[in-house]
């Protein structure tokens, strides 16, 4: 990539330095996060910030500007490409841009090419969430600043690294959970300086000065992006700022509901907010009135204490004769609820997230003090500072998705569109098209024909609070809209994020350099969970523990879902027997056949079992096919147990025959898609695991050293990955709430990955292994698996007489914030209690220790100290 672009340097420069001029203009584009227009130029008329309202009068105000992507990362990177997220995929916080566009030529890049020294300094890409920014784009080193920041240590629980602290410097991004929420607000009488907006101010008329002694001396016009990083919370600010508002005066929202008829995807309660104390975790928590005085007067403090700062750096601009030749951006990132419809922050497509200040001041070009009701977008500020400063306009590699508003700036009445564009992903994508009167917002799956999506519309002309979807009541409008929007690309797939693998940490639970060689030859399949949306979903549920469960009346999955054999009773005895001793899930296995065979009625017994296992505050991870045991399953009555053998009955899914059969592979689809669309919104369901050990040859006991049923060893890895490959394809088209998963199990897997392997690592939305050895080898596999930044899930260990123990393992993957399901619960017709080897020579009395299991059929521990443990794990934080 550093060729291309010193190519793309070498060919731009020779073309364009002979016509180089004095007069070319300075560029400083101020960037501030959160920033909604607040502000009173805007007609803000609490607002107290008079250094903004005077770099307002000084040249153009946009008063229906919208950012592309209402969340912090893809934001900027709209800003640095032109182009939106759903031209790029860079939808998520984590999304690093040379892993996906390497060769992407940014409005810093493309001005250094022309001539321009570009430096950056606090908060200009976003850094954090596992994400580095792009020091590729800045020819000076980026100064670098804090974004989550305290004075006052009690914020801090005395100067603890908090939870949003480690996000933004991509420390324990696997531990966020077990970390203390900071202060959502702080006001100590400090100096501007004691935080990093009144640090970066100072730096940055440090440069400003640099910057013109160089233009004297060698002529060298500057590119200078300064980033401040309030009013973002926390909001923490020298208690003078605080002073200038009075609480009692302050508006407070004025509708608190979502939207009437509005999809359920499309709104927001909790998320990044729940980090910060004294705000409530709980995601449908109200706020009492004193909370939500106390937050927006800590955002309006903010915003006075940034633009204090800025106004500092504008009054540098003019001490130092500069103001007549350089062009200054205004640009907040995107806007901020502050309670209305409920939501606090942004991460929403409804106007307080989306709608920003712009304001460009352009000496010559534009009018001071004057406004434009165009509808502007973030991707058209690179376009349009190319063409202010005369350079070619942009062509990418990237999609170029802004336009120039110079003839704007020029003429405030003119237009160069007549709407602007925007999305946000979420569940699903939601893309929008607003015009100076109406939204439309059309939400469905990436790649999901248009039949599929349901829609919004607002109209603010008569209603600008969004009190209501008007989509229903004004077909013509909608149809209209979705034309425009028809006009757009569909929004590509989201950008692979595979940031934390390779990257070298320190602390427990942190990556490490072997961990890179995951991120080769990637198989990704559309529609995978970002990095941050895991950890986040990880972040919100209790910690994982529980078993592989099948009652103890059934030999096999067979005898668990078939009607004949289905046992309720059983199921809510022993789940009872889970529930006391603290386990809050199950890995459940399905099976093909009973839906084959009675599809109406597997679904009946599967809503049963989920309403017993609800009853006992238990989430159930499913798991639809098995590569493990007898490879030949049959329909109704199931074998006898074999006395003495370990899991004698247990059958694989699919059989061997439909494994081996594309045809018979692709006859599945219907079954997979037919569970999760049913389940795909069901809280009750916590996780799918797609497939368990896919490619298991059953060596000693139906493979080539046992009964020689099975497929040949090569042909049933083949095999397997065609039909694992083709499951994720399939739950990725339904595209349920829940986390899919299928577990890594044999071989060193994170460092040197089979073919297999591989796709898993690829498509996981959150990872899961198995791990039958003792403590030391079951560390040394957990700590590998951190370094792939997801949330883990050991879904297979605990085998006692292979020193696999509850006491030698259990407490380390609480340690590692690990969800914990051990093999075996109840002693029964499974006979897991007799280890592997009872395959080569069966068991004539009951073997000491168990080798699986927990309980007797009558609720009786194995061993007491075990389930104390258990439940004293469960009931630790």
């Amino acid at each position: 990539m550093r060729i291309l672009l010193a190519a793309f340097f070498a060919v731009s420069f020779a073309a364009t330095s002979i016509g180089l001029a004095d007069d070319r203009p300075n560029v400083l584009l101020i960037l501030v996060d959160d920033l909604k227009p607040a502000i009173g130029a805007f007609g803000n008329e609490t607002a107290q910030t008079p250094n903004l309202d005077d770099l307002t009068r000084r040249g153009m105000r946009f008063d229906a500007a919208y950012c592309n992507q209402a969340v912090c990362a893809p934001s900027r990177f709209t800003l640095m490409l032109g182009s939106h997220s759903t031209s790029t995929g860079l939808y998520g916080l984590g999304n690093r841009l040379r892993e996906s566009h390497p060769d992407a030529v940014t409005m810093p890049l493309h001005f250094a090419a022309h001539g321009y020294r570009t430096e950056s300094l606090g908060k200009v890409f976003h850094i954090g969430h596992g994400n580095i920014g792009d020091p590729e784009s800045f020819q000076v080193p980026h100064f670098k600043e804090k974004v989550i920041e305290y004075v006052d240590p009690a914020s801090t629980d005395g100067g603890k690294l908090t939870r949003e602290e480690a996000f933004f410097t991509n420390q324990k991004l696997g531990e966020i959970k077990s970390l203390p929420r900071g202060a959502a607000y702080e006001s100590p009488d400090v100096a501007d300086t004691a935080y990093a907006d009144g640090r970066v101010a100072e730096e940055t008329i440090r440069r400003l000065e640099a910057a013109k002694k160089r233009r004297q001396t060698e002529g060298t016009p500057f590119f200078i992006a300064a980033g401040f990083a309030r009013p973002h919370l926390p909001f923490s600010a020298p208690k003078k700022y605080w002073d200038l508002y009075d609480p009692a005066e302050l508006p407070m929202p004025e509708n608190e509901q979502l939207p009437e008829g509005a999809p359920e995807v499309a709104g927001k309660r909790g998320g990044e907010i729940s980090n910060y104390k004294p705000v409530p975790e709980e995601r449908e928590a109200s706020y009492s009135d004193d909370l939500k005085r106390n937050l927006i007067h800590g955002y309006y403090a903010a915003t006075s204490f940034v633009d204090a700062q800025i106004g500092k750096v504008v009054q540098a601009v003019d001490r130092l004769d500069l103001d007549d030749n350089t062009i200054i951006v205004l640009w907040g990132d995107h806007g901020f609820h502050l309670g209305d419809l409920g939501i606090w922050t942004k991460h929403t497509n409804y106007e307080q997230a989306n709608r920003i200040p712009i304001v460009i001041v352009a000496p010559g070009v534009t009018t001071p003090g004057s406004s434009t009701g165009q509808l502007t977008e973030t991707v058209d500020i690179y376009p349009t500072l190319a063409e202010l400063a005369g350079l070619p306009k942009p062509t990418g590699p990237q999609p170029i998705d802004g336009v120039s508003l110079v003839p704007v700036l020029k003429d405030s009445d003119a237009r160069v569109r007549d709407h602007a564009y925007h999305a946000f992903p979420k569940k699903m994508m939601g893309r929008a098209i607003r015009t100076d009167r109406y939204r439309l917002v059309q939400w469905k799956p990436i790649g999901a024909p248009d039949l599929d999506a349901e829609y919004e519309l607002y109209d603010y002309q008569s209603d600008p609070l969004e009190t209501k979807n008007l989509a229903a009541d004004m077909p013509q409008v909608v149809r209209r809209l979705s034309a425009v929007l028809a006009t757009y690309p569909q929004a590509v797939p989201k950008a692979g994020s595979k940031s934390a693998a390779g990257k070298k940490k320190n602390g427990k639970g942190q990556a490490k350099p072997k961990a890179a060689a995951v991120d080769a030859q990637s198989s990704t399949i559309a529609g995978r969970w970002s990095a941050k949306r895991a950890n986040d979903w990880y972040g919100q549920i209790d910690w994982p523990l529980g078993a592989n469960f099948v009652p103890s009346t059934a030999i096999n999955q067979l005898e668990m879902w078939q009607e004949a054999t289905f046992d309720p009773d059983t199921i809510d005895r022993e789940l009872g027997y889970a529930e006391k001793i603290g386990m809050n899930t199950m890995r459940v296995f399905l099976h093909d056949i009973p839906w084959r065979t009675d599809a109406e009625g597997f679904f009946r017994r599967v809503d049963r079992y989920l309403e017993i296992a609800d009853s006992h505050g238990i989430r159930t991870m499913f798991v639809f096919f098995d590569g493990v045991w007898h490879p030949n399953p049959v329909a109704g009555l199931q074998p006898q147990p074999v006395p003495g053998v370990h899991n004698s009955g247990w059958v694989q899914s699919p059989g061997r025959t439909i494994l081996d059969d594309p045809a018979g592979q692709d006859a599945l689809k219907p079954y997979v898609q037919s569970v999760l669309r049913r389940y795909a919104d069901d809280s009750r369901v916590l996780v799918w695991d797609l497939f368990n050990e896919p490619d298991n040859g059953n060596g000693n006991s139906y493979g080539l050293a046992g009964q020689n049923l099975e497929l040949n060893p090569d042909v049933k890895r083949r095999r397997a990955h065609e039909l694992l490959e083709k499951t994720f394809r399939w739950a990725r088209e339904v595209n349920p709430s829940q986390p899919l998963t299928v577990g890594l199990w044999t071989g060193d897997y994170v460092n040197k990955p089979r073919p297999i392997d591989r796709l898993v690592l690829d498509n996981n939305d959150v990872h899961s292994f198995h791990t039958y050895g003792g403590p030391q080898t079951a560390r040394r596999k957990m700590e590998d698996l951190l370094a792939l930044g997801r949330p883990l899930l050991c879904t297979e260990y605990m085998a006692r007489g292979n020193n696999s123990t509850f006491a030698g393992v259990l407490p380390i993957l609480k340690e590692l914030k690990m969800g914990a399901y051990n093999w075996g619960f109840v002693n029964g017709r499974s006979q897991t209690i007799y280890p592997w080897d009872s395959w080569q020579a069966a068991y004539t009395s009951t073997p000491d220790p168990w080798f699986h299991d927990i309980f007797h059929t009558d609720g009786r521990a194995y061993d007491s100290a075990e389930t104390d443990l258990i439940r004293r794990l469960s009931e630790s934080k």
